[in-house]
């Protein structure tokens, strides 16, 4: 996959992920929050906020198969991967700084070292990569695996981090929400496994949603690769509502497996609402939503 191929950090060939976190504004701004209905249009939020929707204008139907090919991978994911494909250019950190931005600009400043990890401050004024422009500010931690050798251990978004697309969506990340990264396996740049777990806020012109305790597990072996989730909270309605993982599915049977761009092609998750337990099934590289 492109987005795991860029999972080398600092020259060296050791892989990661990303989407996950701790902090964030979804513990507070979800205290009044209550267990989502079971209806087919909070069903579809529910998988929006799941499959990265901030560059897609296609709206699926509950209970009809969908092309898949307008979602992908949770968005949390497709940005955090840009720091580490950042630090994969290159070891030295003026030619990353020159390499990231079209227009408008970075500025990458060292601000805490030890033996064993260090922190990088990302400041973006209009950076415009390519693809989209962002804006605000983003904490990198990293720490030594061996010697010279430094994996992202997690991702801190700050200071009105924001990203706008193409297509006119505009997607904002609520001060403090994280991406906390654990590697659990690591075989070869094509076999490993990690995990990521994710508390944080996001908005998307003018609408909220976020996770708590979001947890991920990837697995890449070979050209192959699959992600299925253990625990976590999903905020929908401007943190209105909530879905809770069905911790009595084990996810671990019916992973979801994603193609070479990050689509589902196969699996199935499940959560609880008010009413009912909201299935949702990639079968054959469509989207079913089912109650």
């Amino acid at each position: 996959m492109d987005f795991i191929k860029s999972f080398k950090v600092v020259a060296v060939a050791i892989f990661i992920g990303i989407v996950s976190g701790c902090g964030g504004g979804s513990s507070s701004d979800g205290a009044s929050a209550k267990l989502a209905k079971a209806t087919y249009e909070n069903a579809q939020k529910v998988e929006e906020a799941i499959f990265s929707s901030a560059v897609s204008s296609h709206t699926y139907r509950a209970k009809e198969m969908s092309e898949a090919k307008s979602k992908a991978n949770p968005f949390v994911l497709d940005i955090a991967k840009d720091y580490v494909k950042l630090l994969d250019n290159s070891s030295k950190q003026e030619r990353v700084i020159s390499q990231a931005c079209s227009s408008g600009s970075l500025d990458v400043s060292l601000i805490d070292e030890t033996s064993s990890s260090k922190t990088y401050l990302y400041k973006y004024d209009n950076c415009n990569d390519g693809v989209k422009v962002i804006n605000g500010s983003v904490e990198l931690h990293l720490a030594s695996k061996h010697g010279d050798l430094y994996y992202v251990q997690s991702i801190v978004f700050k200071d009105n981090y924001s990203v706008k697309y193409p297509n006119g969506a505009k997607v904002s990340i609520a001060n403090g929400g994280s991406i906390d990264i654990t590697i659990t396996g690591y075989n070869s740049s094509s076999d490993y496994t990690f995990i990521l777990d994710t508390t944080m806020k996001i908005t998307q012109n003018g609408y909220s949603y976020g996770y708590d305790g979001l947890e991920l597990h990837y697995i890449v072996s070979g050209s192959s690769t699959y992600w299925y989730q253990t625990t976590g909270i999903i905020y929908i309605n401007n943190y209105q509502d909530y879905v809770i993982w069905d911790s009595s599915y084990d996810m671990f049977s019916t992973p979801f497996k994603v193609d070479s761009n990050g689509y589902p092609i196969n699996g199935e998750a499940r959560y609880i609402m008010d009413g009912g337990v909201l299935r949702i099934i990639a079968d054959n590289g469509a989207i079913v939503l089912d109650l």
